[in-house]
């Protein structure tokens, strides 16, 4: 029974000593393959999340601006070239100007004419009109058409 022992011991300790098997490293490189079939696909959706999730925080940013001086422009009887400049200016110029969550160039447009159809991927249209007309802002999405789903009117 002794020897038996020692025996079983001398295998365990020679195992130990030459390292993994095939088998057992066969096995570890199952799992990671699937593992990473698994998770690949999901890191895609975080970052068209993110995106999206970039272009709402935009629509809010322009929208709770305008929400804030749409009273004192209709005071004012604001023109229209003075909204599109003041829109425009106070979201590209400062210490934390928008950004563009797609990459594009163009973040913003400020206009007195409709919303295109389709524009630069992840852009912000503003269509704005003097007097008692309502603000309207449009995004893009990464295909560059028009999210109908997220646009917002802002009424004096």
């Amino acid at each position: 029974m002794g020897e038996i022992k020692m025996d079983v011991q001398r295998m365990v300790k020679r195992r130990k000593d030459n390292g993994f098997t095939l088998i057992e490293l066969m096995i570890v490189i199952a799992i990671i393959g699937i593992l990473a079939v698994v998770l690949v696909p999901r890191v895609g959706n975080v970052k068209t999340q993110a995106r999206s999730a970039g272009i709402d925080t935009n629509i809010r940013m322009v929208e709770g601006y305008v929400q804030s001086r749409i009273t004192s422009w209709n005071n004012a009887n604001t023109p229209t070239a003075d909204l599109v400049t003041d829109i425009t200016n106070a979201m590209t110029t400062g210490a934390d100007p928008m950004v563009n969550p797609l990459g594009g160039a163009t973040r913003i447009t400020v206009s007195a004419a409709a919303a295109p159809d389709t524009a630069v991927a992840g852009q912000i249209y503003v269509t704005v009109t003097a007097g008692a007309d309502p603000i309207t802002i449009d995004a893009y999405d990464s295909n560059r058409n028009r999210m109908t789903d997220k646009t917002v009117t802002v009424n004096p």
